[in-house]
């Protein structure tokens, strides 16, 4: 094996950038929600948390049909244990991280060497999507280390064939299925059948084993299931985008994932077939660039291992299905990675000169990326940094410069630590210095933490047509809606849109401004929006009435 088993230098390289991945995601743990999917999701496992109902999902408008219940279970049982705030919220995604970086590293050692292992867990965890995804916390962290958790047990099942690995990858894709339905199986399904076929061990798929595994995988989804049929089979009356008498179980393990397909639960960027392609490019960055152009210098497949084989079939019919799809964000490509990183690591036992070429000049791209960005955070977007920032950003800079100059060892886990320390620098910037000052920009969060620190504790309505899942969260309370009719007497305050204020004071006298934030919906940023000057003439305000 050699490399990092019998260099100590190299082991020191990983311990360092390790422990610089924990600060970057640290960071961002305390960075608070945003707005739509992360503040969202963490009401509906708020409202378990209140009322005790862990049967039953319920966002604002009603029954809330669209995801499984295993990331609001965790999230309720977090706020048990920490308290209702965002860090609790984020907690067990970053836990079960974790373990997915573990899977990462033992898949690698299974599949490939114990070097590989590490470097696919490096690659893996400083990908871009994995980094995001522990900041603005949505059911992807959760389902990708699943994803990752059954991989490492079908390779262990392949290489060992014991019925351990199998539990395992059952329980895995259970854990995936249960989180985000049926993408949790599919990549982990797929792999395996084109990993059998390429190395020859259809023995291990025709066993009686494999039984097992599709008897347990039910077994451990029957709660879900099961909370699904008390909440919507025993309840034809509930209604969901107009249409009630739900199946919930056949929702659940049918409809679910059709229906994004087809677009009958939404739709965003239809028509971009290549959607795939210019989104792995970042979503995995930088080790996108680093594999797609090794690649192209292989031209015969029988050069290719057998895992890298699989990994690169099971990336194409994922890219041909999303393509094809009619709901497409970007963090549905995160399930890929896991896989993506293992091919990468790959790649550096077939040609190590490659990759070494490859990766230099991608690094030299990160070091402008890094001038730009910091260039542009620190004169134009958010100038006012705070002392945890700079000091950080000398910590991180300094590790990245120490790696630089290194010129022993083995060169190439050394270049996988430089790339890795670059892409920590970027997030760094962002988890603590440029998401910190975005989010005073989201008016809910900040409005409730002025109401939080005044200790009021005076139930605010939200007017009819107003939504922000950030205040409802940070405020500890469910929302409450009141219509634009003379106020009863018991509301005494009311956070509306400052667009909806003129017409409230026409219908209701005696009401003043007690508090109001600029806000702009940060997850659809412009450079308008960016640029200090104007940014104020592109917020809305939101505004918190009450009685004189």
């Amino acid at each position: 094996m050699g490399g990092l088993k019998n260099n100590t230098n190299d082991m020191r390289w990983v311990v360092l950038v390790g422990i610089a991945w924990f600060g970057v995601v640290f960071a961002g743990l305390f960075v608070p929600l945003m707005d739509n999917d992360s503040a969202h999701h963490a009401n509906i496992a708020l409202r378990m948390f209140l009322t005790g109902d862990y049967v039953s999902l319920i966002d604002y408008d009603g029954p809330y049909l669209d995801k499984p219940h295993l990331h609001f279970w965790l999230s309720a049982a977090s706020y048990h244990m920490f308290g209702v705030n965002g860090f609790a919220y984020k907690f067990p995604s970053f836990l079960i991280s974790l373990l997915g970086i573990w899977a990462v590293y033992r898949s690698g050692c299974i599949l490939i060497n114990r070097q590989a292992g590490i470097w696919s867990a490096m690659i893996y965890a400083t990908s871009a999507a994995i980094l995001l995804s522990l900041n603005d916390v949505r059911m992807d962290a959760i389902l990708t280390a699943c994803v990752a958790i059954s991989i490492w047990q079908i390779g262990g099942y392949f290489s060992a064939g014991n019925i351990k690995y199998v539990v395992g990858a059952a329980l895995g894709m259970a854990m995936g299925f249960c989180t985000k339905g049926h993408i949790g199986i599919f990549i982990p399904i797929l792999f395996a059948l084109t990993y059998a076929y390429y190395s020859k061990k259809w023995r291990r798929v025709l066993s009686w084993k494999a039984i097992v595994a599709i008897l347990l995988f039910f077994l451990f989804i029957s709660p879900v299931v099961y909370c699904y049929y008390l909440q919507f089979n025993l309840h034809p009356e509930l209604v969901v985008r107009g249409i009630n008498n739900i199946d919930g179980v056949r929702f659940i393990l049918w409809d679910q994932s059709l229906g994004r397909f087809s677009g009958e639960m939404g739709g965003d960027a239809k028509g971009d077939k290549l959607f795939f392609l210019h989104t792995f490019l970042w979503v995995f960055a930088p080790w996108s660039l680093v594999g797609l152009i090794s690649f192209v210098y292989y031209t015969k497949i029988k050069r290719l291992s057998a895992l890298t084989r699989a990994v690169l079939v099971v990336t194409a019919v994922f890219a041909l299905i999303v393509g094809f799809s009619s709901f497409k964000l970007p963090h549905y490509l995160n399930v890929i990675l896991p896989l993506t990183s293992l091919w990468i690591a790959g790649l550096t036992t077939h040609d190590k000169n490659i990759f070494l070429w490859v990766s230099k000049w991608v690094e030299r791209g990160m070091w402008s990326l890094i001038g730009l960005f910091a260039g542009m955070l620190l004169i134009w977007w958010f100038p006012d940094q705070s002392i945890l920032f700079w000091v950080g950003l000398v910590i991180y800079l300094a590790i990245l410069f120490y790696l630089i100059k290194i010129r022993t060892g083995n060169q190439t886990s050394l270049q996988i630590m430089r790339l890795s320390a670059a892409t920590l620098v970027i997030f760094w910037m962002l988890n603590s210095g440029f998401y910190p000052h975005l989010l005073k920009y989201q008016a809910g969060n900040v409005l409730a933490e002025r109401e939080e620190v005044q200790h009021i504790k005076d139930p605010i309505y939200s007017l009819g047509g107003f939504y922000s899942s950030s205040f409802y969260f940070y405020r500890k309370e469910l929302r409450k809606e009141v219509g634009l009719e003379k106020m009863r007497e018991e509301v005494n305050s009311i956070i509306m849109d400052k667009r909806q204020m003129s017409e409230f004071l026409q219908l209701n006298d005696g009401w003043r401004i007690k508090k109001s934030n600029l806000d702009y919906e940060i997850t659809k940023l412009d450079l308008k929006f960016l640029d200090r000057e104007k940014r104020n003439d592109h917020c809305n305000e939101v505004i918190i009435m009450t009685r004189n």
